[in-house]
């Protein structure tokens, strides 16, 4: 919130000016957080000057956020003591911006939009895509397309395909949540997501899964195989160092193929003395 000097309301002779960055309104304002359309419930923006007397210092300016659908008061501000300035007090102020009275200008952040109409966004003219009867971040379009269903919220953390991903994360991806491979190049959806390469294009696929020899191919050069470092989670661990203290080297335990996180995963020989009868 901020006000200008002109045609508006100060306290100690300054602006009004509050910002709470702290605060998360991500689902009291409606939005689910996800989706590449996600959309609030109708939001109304207030913006109230109010006096006890008749003195010109004695206002009360507060500013709110109403949930219209849940019909609760989101976030807001009040600021007493205000003074409003002469056009204000006389009543010749022409609220607006610049010339043009009546207007209102609200600041957003990149990416987002904002829009003035009794109409649901997602009724408008070319956002039909926007459309999530359940919001629970999967459009309408897609959840019909695969099967799944609009007013179950519920939907979005299921794992149809058992791929590892759930069905919102899918929708996100544009990958289809009833097929674990949705490209069919091999590496399952998760697989991709994981390694950074695109689920949708079978001609996109990890390194590791490039390589004829895959068991004792390095990409990286460590003396530590691709294979073994996917297998045990140890792509950051250095060839030289003991994870598991159990005296045998990372690079030791890539050789053998055992876990270089549980010390008692090794090989050894041991010798013991025999008695001869």
């Amino acid at each position: 919130m901020n006000t200008q000097a002109q045609g508006s309301f100060l306290r100690n002779a300054k602006n009004l000016q509050y910002a709470d960055y702290q605060k998360d309104l991500t689902k009291a304002l409606g939005f689910t957080g996800f989706g590449s359309c996600d959309t609030s419930d109708p939001l109304t923006f207030r913006f109230q000057a109010l006096r006890d007397t008749s003195e010109i210092t004695d206002w009360k300016v507060s500013f709110s956020i109403i949930n219209q659908k849940l019909d609760t008061t989101v976030a807001g501000h009040e600021f007493t003591g205000c003074e409003a300035v002469a056009s204000v007090y006389d009543q010749s102020a022409v609220w607006g911006i610049g010339d043009n009275s009546g207007n209102s200008k609200i600041d957003l952040s990149q990416g987002l939009k904002l829009y003035r109409s009794s109409t649901p966004v997602e009724r408008l003219n070319g956002l039909s895509h926007c459309a999530d009867a359940d919001n629970d971040g999967m459009n309408d379009s897609f959840e019909r397309v695969h099967g799944l269903a609009p007013d179950d919220p519920s939907d979005a953390s299921a794992d149809e395909d058992s791929d590892g991903l759930s069905n919102l994360l899918e929708s996100i991806l544009g990958t289809n949540p009833s097929q674990e491979d949705s490209d069919g190049d091999g590496v399952s959806d998760s697989q991709e997501t994981a390694q950074f390469t695109d689920p949708n294009s079978a001609d996109s696929i990890p390194p590791l899964y490039r390589q004829k020899d895959i068991g004792v191919t390095d990409l990286n050069n460590n003396r530590m195989s691709d294979l073994w470092e996917a297998s045990f989670g140890a792509g950051h661990l250095k060839p030289t160092d003991d994870e598991d203290g159990d005296g045998l080297t990372n690079e030791d335990e890539a050789k053998l193929g055992t876990n270089p996180f549980d010390p008692k995963s090794n090989f050894r020989v041991i010798a013991e003395d025999s008695e001869t009868r």
